[in-house]
């Protein structure tokens, strides 16, 4: 694994070394690799980043987020891979100014986390997500406007509404069902006390659609495609008794025993996992769920998987199928 120096303080022939053999990162700031062919890492850039701020300051936003969770690193992988950012003191009267290097200043200093197992202080992660939400959703007072027209149109696949999908994803795999990095209680609290951050409407309202003990981003995306046709919010990983055994189902409505599963690529390329969904299938029918399955092109076009839901529900006494649309 490489390492970090700085020419600040080395002796001349030290520091010639450095510039030869590393990777410049900042300004006096070098990266030497351990071997041929080796990059600095986000971890690596990060600490460069913190050695040339003052004391206290600790990365935040999309910087700490990806720390926290490499899983993030796909949805994140476009802003991770750009500049650092770091939040420094309040107090701080230097200000770097660098490339590769953003410096947020807040009056207040939030609860400070540190990444494991690369021990980088990081701002808490809640404050870290309104950070990377407000930046997404700026100011707009209504950020996810309707569609009208669900066979033909995909749903939250530009502008404003894919960031609101996506705000609502990395809010969701904080609060996961396998690997929670915080408390949903925590996450909340800390959002409702946000006073001072620009565009907190929006972040608000796209925490309000944030939920806990979810699986996957695409199953987040299929929540929010139900929920903007018109229909209920469904109980995310509801758990169900079949065989013996609690089974999670992806999104469910058990007052009326409909179940929406989502069959993602490993459906198609495991048997294992084509015959455990099968199976779990047939004993949610025997127990006397209507099961309606979806697939990633129902995320782009969702006008059939609509249709489905629709004819489920209208199976099932006291809903007809969606009605007013909720956001």
């Amino acid at each position: 694994m490489g390492s970090i120096t700085t020419t600040n303080g080395l002796s001349r022939p030290q520091a010639r070394q450095a510039v030869k053999c590393g990777i410049k990162l900042s300004r006096g700031v070098y990266f030497l690799p351990a071997g041929p062919g080796e990059a600095p890492s986000l971890a690596d850039r990060a600490r460069a980043a913190l050695s040339v701020c003052p004391p206290g300051s600790v990365v935040c936003d999309v910087t700490a987020l990806a720390l926290a969770r490499p899983r993030l690193m796909a949805e994140l992988a476009a802003e991770a891979s750009g500049p650092v950012h770091v939040l420094v003191p309040p107090g701080s009267t230097r200000r770097p100014s660098r490339p590769g290097l953003i410096v947020h200043r807040e009056r207040l200093m939030p609860a400070v986390w540190h990444s494991a197992p690369d021990a980088i202080s990081g701002a808490a992660l809640a404050h870290c997500w309104a950070q990377a939400a407000a930046r997404r959703l700026g100011a707009l007072p209504h950020p996810f406007p309707p569609r009208a027209d669900l066979a033909s149109r995909g749903l939250f696949l530009e502008g404003s509404r894919q960031a609101f999908l996506q705000c609502v994803q990395l809010g969701d795999a904080l609060v996961d069902r396998q690997h929670p990095l915080i408390n949903y209680g925590h996450f909340s609290a800390h959002i409702s006390g946000l006073t001072n951050m620009r565009g907190i409407r929006a972040v608000r309202e796209a925490f309000r659609h944030v939920r806990p003990r979810t699986d996957s981003p695409n199953e987040t995306w299929l929540r929010l495609v139900v929920v903007d046709a018109g229909f209920p919010e469904p109980k995310v990983n509801h758990v169900v008794r079949l065989n013996q055994r609690d089974r999670f189902l992806d999104l469910g409505w058990p007052e009326r025993k409909v179940a929406l599963e989502y069959h993602g690529a490993q459906h198609f390329t495991d048997p294992d996992q084509a015959r455990d969904d099968v199976w779990r299938r047939g004993q949610l029918q025997a127990a006397g769920w209507i099961v309606v399955e979806a697939v990633y092109g129902d995320l782009l076009q969702p006008g059939a998987l609509i249709g489905r839901l629709t004819a489920a529900f209208s199976g099932r006494p006291g809903n007809s199928g969606p009605g007013r649309r909720q956001f």
